[in-house]
Parts: structure tokens; C-alpha cells; sequence
């Protein structure tokens, strides 16, 4: 292993470097060429020696490669690598973070004399130290970190508790009969759902398998497999209302074809994290160097709400009595405007009662229900938590008729999303403070696009005149890919226009977008939460008419979050509060 030269530039308390690793794997003689080649960083750390700062680490190499006669095969290999930085005695007494990313692969496949056959690639990582002034320093921007502190109650969720559990799932997939050999199974897991009953945790949901067999005619082909799958554990050091989120990952994967059948062994790898929601006082750092951007949640209002709905309803019944009603909310729907919350529904009731034979029976049925509260600072785009409930029944029958009287209940409060900054250091400064662990969304970017889509529109009728075009997104969704985003959409556009017979016509049109757009963030388990706004709609009608020229700009913010699990600091409560 060979190590090139570094570079740096500094951005005010970042440095950046970058290092090289070449790497050299051998392969069969027999070898044709290099299918894929993958690299990953499995894992570093470092430690300060002699002024130099000693960065060493693992990489996981994986090649797949093709043989004489069509066989796949792949090879892995897991390198350790070193590289030193000069670092003072005084700079080493500094604070620091690390982040070390792969920047650049590049490989090619080289043939040589004596049947050789070897993989030269050239790996380039990239290192960010992120250093940060002693908190005793004299100097004036380490004593000035703190002064401009702030508290303010956010809704977080607090960490209760953690476990780590190792899953043996067992499975035998049918095969294709005209499979002769698998070359490779690899497997994901989907749609996975957890679900605690008492102290008894169920996790539920799919394997993809990717097969890649030959068959009998010499094919090599790849086989999908999707597989259900119920796996149980135990869970003691939870509350109640706490909630759960797991994280899974397949770590080993063994397999064995037995005639039409592959019988699967793999451990998935369970990470159990029990938390609640809360709402405490946390401290702020707005304007300091020290602490983390999360985003969290802030309550803007809150709502109790109690009404009263009169129906009276005619009964295709014969009673004698009434013995008892009951009712629930089901269907519940709410929109948010200017100042105001719409709340609909539907009113689910169960009528029971005696005939005129003294037989006990009963009847189902539903009304719909609307109302308008006023609530303010209500706009659009807020969340909206909230219990609806029946509070009281008075039922009433008159003759055959229902005249009932329903007392509903609604509790909620409207939240904002927002970004701050939080402490997560206690060092002693604050007295009326504690150190808190909470699973957050740690912000990595803040950026904004703006993308132009031109596109056609074939209208299916000669228009003379278009009147009004309303477009608007639907199905949006951005995923984080190796060094880019990749961003979709539907636009739905509903066209009025005039056609050459003078008669107003409408169509709709669904037009697919995809944009892969470039960006610095290279983490697997990043999230993107990306808000697409239409900004501008040009267009123009083509001579004959048969066609529409559209030009879409659309406004992307867009956040790149990590869930993380994060110490913060909070306000200890004390009796008068």
C-alpha cells in the first residue's frame, strides 16, 4: 500500500486535507475483466504520536469479475491504511472532530505478462478536522462561546433506552427448475415495521433476494425472491408511552442450493431504541461556535374545543325500548388556513335497542360531520397533533325518529418545524443545567434549487387559444445518492384552451420528472427533506395548434438531515416551575 501527498485549505475552524491509497488485488489468471468494483470505509480512528496527528482506518474492497466461460465471481478485501499528519504539541491540545470520506475511485484492470491478472485502483479520501478552542483559553472568542445563551421549549424526543440483538432468519426460497448453479444471493430488507406488546417486541417484513444463477441453457441471469418474514425479541426497559425505532442491516448471509431449493441462513444485526416525545426548556447557542443544528419541533398554539352536533334521523325500526348508544370518530380529516383549522369526518354510531317482540337488537350507522375553528397562527404547511373524541351521547326516540345530540372533543396544538442550534456541552458554566440524551435529526445542509423543466405537451385537439393552465406537483420525492441527489416528480397539468371550432376544451397531462443534481454529502443514512414549490410557468402554443411548449421553474429547499443520538443541554425543573 502507497500513500500520496495531502493538501489543505482552511475555512475558518475547518481544515480540509486529502490523501491517496493505491491498492493492488490479484485475480484469477483465467480472468476476462472487472464487472464492478466498490469501495467503502469500514471504520478509523486516530491518536496524536510524535507531533503527528496518526489517522489509520479499514477499507472493505469488493470486485466482481467474469471468467473464461461466462462464470461471476467475486473477491473481497479489507486493506488497513495509515496516514500522518504534522500537528503541534500546542494544536494537539485542542478539541477536534473528524470526518473521512471517500472523495474519488478510480481502477482499471490490468493483464500482464505470465498470466497476471491484477485491479490497480487509485482511492482518494478526504479529511475534515473541525477544531475548536479550549473553553479555559484567555482567548476572547473561547470565553465569548457561551454569553449569548438562550432557552427556549422545544418538543424533542428524549432517549429512554437501547438494544442491540442479533436475528437468525432461516428461509428456503423455491428456484426455477432449470437452475444448475447460483453464483450469488445478496438480500435487503423492506417495509419493516416494529410493533411492542408489553415487554415482547415483533419485527415484521420483506426480503428482496438478488440471485444471480445459471441455468441449463448457459444463461447467467439475475432472480428477484420476495420473502415475508416474522422475527420476535424482548424489549423490559421501556415505558408505556414510549415509542420505537429500529434500525436493521443484514451482517452475514449464508447460503446452500439443495435441487430446486436455496436454503437461506442470514443475522440481521437489531437496533432497538426506545423514546418519547417531550417538551422541555433547552439551551440555545444561536450566535456561538460550540453545539449542534438540529431540527426540531416548537409549539405556535394550542386548541381545547368542545361542540355540540344535533341530528335527527328517521329509523326504518319497530322498538320498544332503547337500551344504549354508542359513538366514535372515524375518518378524520383536518386543513389548515389563514388563522383557521377545517376538521371533517365521519360519526360512527351503534344503536341498540328493544323490539316490540323483546328481542335485543341493533343498528350501525354513519353521519358525516364539518367545523371551523379558528386558531391563530394557523397557516399552511404547519403539523397539527391533535385527539378527537366523543365526549356525550344524548340519544332520544320520538315516534320513529332519532333526535340525537353529540358532544365532541378535540385537544391539540400546532407545531412549526425550525432549525437551532443547541448546547451539548455542560462544563460546569451553567449551574441550573443537565445533560440530556435525545434521538435528533443532525443538520448537515441548508441549500435551496432551482431547476428548469422544459418540456411538450401534446394537446389531442387543435387549440386556437389557450385560457388558463394550472400545474401542480404531486408524488415528490428526493433520495440521497453517492455524491448527488436524485430528485422525482409528477406534474399534473390541466390545460383550458379554445380549439378551432371555437369550443372550450380541458385536458389533463401527467408529465414524469427525474433530475440528478450534484451535492458534497456522502453519508448512506443521510435523510433529505425537500419541499418543491412551482416559482414560474412560461409556455407556448406551436403554429398548428397540436401542441403545448412548457417551461416549469421550480424552488427546491431542501435540508439534508443525520438522525443521530445527541447529548443536550436543558433547563432542570424546579418546583416553581
Amino acid at each position: 500500500m502507497k500513500q500520496g501527498g495531502g493538501k489543505s485549505r482552511v475555512t475558518h475552524n475547518k481544515k480540509e486535507y486529502t490523501f491517496e491509497i493505491k491498492e493492488e488485488i490479484s485475480l484469477p489468471a483465467k480472468t476476462l475483466n472487472v464487472e464492478d468494483y466498490v469501495v467503502k470505509l469500514k471504520e478509523f480512528d486516530s491518536v496524536y504520536h510524535n507531533e503527528e496527528l496518526i489517522i489509520h482506518g479499514q477499507l472493505i474492497e469488493s470486485v466482481i469479475y467474469q471468467l473464461e466461460g461466462g462464470t461471476k465471481e467475486a473477491k473481497v478485501e479489507k486493506p488497513n491504511f495509515k496516514y500522518f499528519l504534522p500537528l503541534s504539541e500546542q494544536s494537539s491540545q485542542l478539541e477536534y472532530k473528524l470526518n473521512l470520506d471517500i472523495e474519488q475511485i478510480q481502477y482499471k484492470f490490468k493483464s500482464t505478462a505470465y498470466q497476471k491478472q491484477t485491479l490497480v485502483s487509485n482511492i482518494k479520501l478526504k479529511l475534515i478536522i473541525t477544531v475548536f478552542p479550549p473553553l479555559n483559553s484567555l482567548d476572547s472568542l473561547a470565553s465569548n462561546i457561551y454569553k449569548n445563551l438562550e432557552t427556549k421549549k422545544l418538543i424533542l424526543n428524549k432517549f429512554l433506552a437501547e438494544k442491540e440483538t442479533n436475528l437468525l432468519i432461516k428461509q428456503k426460497l423455491k428456484l426455477a427448475a432449470n437452475i444448475e448453479r447460483i453464483f450469488e444471493c445478496k438480500a435487503n430488507l423492506k417495509k419493516v415495521k416494529v410493533e411492542k406488546i408489553e415487554e415482547e417486541v415483533m419485527i415484521t417484513g420483506q426480503i428482496i433476494y438478488q440471485v444471480l444463477a445459471l441455468n441449463n441453457q448457459g444463461q447467467v441471469k439475475h432472480y428477484e425472491i420476495i420473502e415475508p418474514f416474522r422475527e420476535t425479541t424482548y424489549f423490559k426497559k421501556t415505558n408505556p408511552g414510549a415509542q420505537l425505532l429500529a434500525q436493521n442491516q443484514i451482517s452475514d448471509l449464508e447460503f446452500v442450493k439443495l435441487e430446486d431449493t436455496l436454503e437461506v441462513m442470514l443475522v440481521v444485526n437489531a437496533v432497538l431504541t426506545a423514546y418519547q416525545e417531550v417538551e422541555m426548556s433547552i439551551y440555545t447557542n444561536s450566535t456561538g461556535q460550540r453545539g449542534e443544528q438540529i431540527k426540531v419541533k416548537q409549539e405556535i398554539n394550542n386548541l381545547h374545543e368542545e361542540w355540540m352536533l344535533t341530528d335527527e334521523l328517521i329509523l326504518d325500526i319497530s322498538y320498544k325500548e332503547l337500551i344504549e348508544m354508542k359513538g366514535q370518530v372515524v375518518n378524520v380529516e383536518v386543513e389548515l388556513i389563514s388563522n383557521k383549522i377545517i376538521v371533517s369526518g365521519e360519526l360512527s354510531y351503534e344503536l341498540y335497542y328493544i323490539d316490540l317482540h323483546g328481542q335485543e337488537k341493533n343498528k350501525n350507522f354513519n353521519l358525516n360531520f364539518n367545523k371551523l375553528l379558528k386558531c391563530q397562527g394557523t397557516r399552511e404547511g404547519l403539523e397539527f397533533k391533535y385527539q378527537l373524541k366523543v365526549k356525550e351521547l344524548q340519544p332520544e326516540l320520538k315516534q320513529g325518529r332519532l333526535i340525537l345530540k353529540t358532544f365532541l372533543k378535540l385537544v391539540g396544538n400546532l407545531r412549526e418545524e425550525v432549525l437551532t442550534k443547541v448546547v451539548t456541552e455542560q462544563n460546569g458554566i451553567i449551574s441550573q443545567s443537565v445533560l440530556d440524551s435525545f434521538l435528533v435529526e443532525r443538520v448537515l445542509k441548508v441549500d435551496k434549487l432551482e431547476l428548469l423543466l422544459p418540456y411538450e405537451l401534446y394537446l389531442g385537439r387543435y387549440a386556437k387559444q389557450v385560457q388558463d393552465i394550472d400545474i401542480k406537483i404531486i408524488n415528490p420525492e428526493g433520495k440521497l445518492l453517492t455524491g448527488s441527489l436524485l430528485y422525482s416528480c409528477q406534474l399534473k397539468s390541466i390545460i383550458n384552451f379554445i380549439d378551432y371550432n371555437d369550443i372550450e376544451q380541458e385536458i389533463t397531462k401527467i408529465e414524469n420528472i427525474n433530475e440528478l443534481l450534484p451535492t458534497e454529502i456522502n453519508i448512506k443514512e443521510a435523510n433529505l427533506d425537500i419541499s418543491p414549490q412551482i416559482k414560474y410557468i412560461d409556455y407556448e402554443l406551436s403554429n398548428a395548434g397540436e401542441k403545448l411548449l412548457l417551461k416549469v421553474v421550480l424552488k427546491c429547499p431542501y435540508k439534508i438531515l443525520e438522525r443521530v443520538r445527541l447529548p443536550i443541554l436543558t433547563k432542570k425543573v424546579s418546583v416553581a416551575d
